[in-house]
Formats: structure tokens, C-alpha cells, sequence
């Protein structure tokens, strides 16, 4: 509580910036309890739909195949037929018979017709509620931002104050004054 070497505060009270410390850490729970309820469970545990989409092949899950066919079906089938044995789904060209075996053949999840209907699937889990997402980011931000607020005050003040001493030209070397 003793800034009182450091000279003036620049913008808060010692007591204050102990306050925005606390409530900066709270802002900061509150985004993380947010996640952690919000996130769908296969964002959380994978960072890319690549990584997703090699451990769901990997274990040989079916029943996250046939989540994500079931998950996906709906929207496949609200498309309008073009003629296209594709169909986009958040950017992902699925067919309906990658999406049939997927959904119904368990040993079909190493088969290469797994990779495009998992993809659109962690897409889809990825954009499902921007709102929660943006909210749980626009909470993390600013819980950061008042934790780091008062650390940027002190580090100001104590520039400032190694300034007022000479740092950093003390460090640079002496030159002789103009004959």
C-alpha cells in the first residue's frame, strides 16, 4: 500500500486499484463460467476441427458420428436441390451419401466419407450461439482490462520516476562536452 516512492498516483488511489484487481478477476470468472457452460464439450477439448476430427477418427467414436449426422441432417435437407451432389454446409461441401454413412455405419467413421460431415459438424457447434460467444468474450476482455489497469499505472509511475533519475540516459555513455 506504500506507493509513496513512486511519487504521485497518476489516476487512482492505492485502495482503488486494489478494488479494479478485484473486480478485474471477477469480470474474468464470470467469462470463464460462461465458457465452460456455454462451450459445446468437443470446443473445448479440441483447438481446431482438424484435431476434432482426427480424434473422433482415431477412437473410432460412432456415436459422435452419428451425433454429428443427426446434428447435420436438418440442414442438409433444408437446401435447395441444385442438381449438385454437394451440398455447403458452413463452407464444407457435404454429400447425402457422406452424410448417410455417417450417420448410420459405425464402421465407416476411418472411412474418408467421416472427414467433410465431422468438419461441418464442429463448424456448426462453432457458430452455434454467437451471442453467448461474444458476451463471454466482451466479459474476458474487460475483466482483463481492469486487472491490468492499475499495473499499467504503477509501471507508468515507476518510469516515470526512473526518468526524473537519469534511466535511461544514465546507462548510455558520458560524452565530453564541445571544445
Amino acid at each position: 500500500m506504500k506507493f509513496s516512492t513512486l511519487g504521485p498516483s497518476l489516476w487512482f488511489s492505492p485502495l482503488t486499484r486494489i478494488y479494479l484487481l478485484y473486480l478485474g478477476g471477477v469480470y474474468i470468472l464470470v467469462g470463464l463460467f460462461m465458457y465452460w457452460l456455454a462451450c459445446p464439450r468437443p470446443l473445448r477439448m479440441y483447438r481446431s476441427r482438424r484435431e476434432y476430427v482426427e480424434a473422433v477418427r482415431g477412437d473410432r467414436d460412432a456415436t459422435e458420428c452419428a451425433r454429428a449426422g443427426k446434428a447435420l441432417r436438418p440442414i442438409y435437407d433444408s437446401m435447395p436441390m441444385d442438381g449438385l451432389s454437394k451440398r455447403p454446409i458452413y463452407g464444407i461441401l457435404v454429400s447425402n451419401e457422406e452424410l448417410g454413412i455417417t450417420e448410420r455405419e459405425p464402421a465407416a467413421v476411418m472411412a474418408g466419407a467421416s472427414i467433410a460431415p465431422l468438419t461441418a459438424y464442429y463448424e456448426l457447434l462453432d457458430r452455434k450461439d454467437p451471442f453467448v460467444s461474444g458476451l463471454c468474450l466482451l466479459t474476458l476482455v474487460f475483466g482483463a482490462f481492469l486487472f491490468l489497469l492499475p499495473s499499467l499505472e504503477v509501471f507508468l509511475m515507476a518510469m516515470s520516476r526512473m526518468a526524473s533519475h537519469g534511466w535511461p540516459w544514465s546507462f548510455l555513455p558520458v560524452r565530453s562536452p564541445p571544445p
